[in-house]
């Protein structure tokens, strides 16, 4: 199988990455993972090919192709304050991977079986404490707009017969990296506490899920 990820080095996808490569190798499964990235030159594991946007392009006639494609390139949503300038690049770091890989499932030979593109709980909006689930509809606020332009440009991808995913997770939780690896460190110097009541909602999914 090969399976092809944008967002590779990100949070998500280098773990994503290894545990599919772990996998490969306990069940000497042949298996090949590749990222989708601006930067050819990342560290990474030798296991793991890296290929440019233009590569991309240009593979789309040549084989092996993609059986699976992961689609969790995005710049990170608390990593800074959401001026004008950070709003447009986190919708351009979501929107142009997307439309490479569009491309490329456009121009493909042979058709990935799956697209599986991110997204987040931030699509339906602030809403409190109200349940939500997927038929629920969403508070129109800019992360609203961000998941959802997102989503749908993924979808595009059913107009080329390749059915789509959806992941629309919550604060991914694990101790190395994201919001958890931040707030160690003003609790270890005993400055952590809770905000405001502490009662506020989060919704939240652990790496390894």
């Amino acid at each position: 199988m090969n399976v092809l990820i944008s967002g590779g080095s990100g949070f998500l996808g280098r773990a994503l990455s290894d545990a599919l490569i772990e996998q490969s190798r306990q069940q000497s499964a042949p298996l090949n993972v590749t990222w989708l990235s601006r930067n050819a030159h990342h560290n990474h594991d030798d296991a793991i090919d890296i290929l440019t946007y233009d590569e991309l392009t240009a593979r789309s006639q040549a084989a092996p192709q993609f059986d699976v494609i992961v689609n969790l390139a995005g710049a990170g949503i608390a990593d800074s304050r959401w001026s004008e300038e950070r709003k447009e690049l986190l919708m351009a770091s979501r929107i142009k991977p997307t439309e490479a890989i569009l491309e490329f499932i456009a121009k493909a030979a042979i058709k990935p079986k799956l697209l599986l593109s991110g997204s987040a709980v931030g699509w339906y909006g602030i809403q409190g404490d109200t349940p939500l689930d997927e038929a629920s509809d969403a508070n129109p606020d800019f992360a609203h707009k961000l998941c959802d332009d997102w989503e749908q440009l993924a979808i595009k991808a059913t107009e080329f017969g390749v059915p789509v995913a959806i992941a629309r997770t919550g604060i991914v939780i694990h101790p190395d990296g994201g919001m958890v690896k931040r707030l160690l460190m003003p609790f270890k110097l005993g400055l952590g506490g809770k905000l405001g009541d502490g009662a506020q909602m989060m919704s939240w999914i652990s790496r390894e899920d």
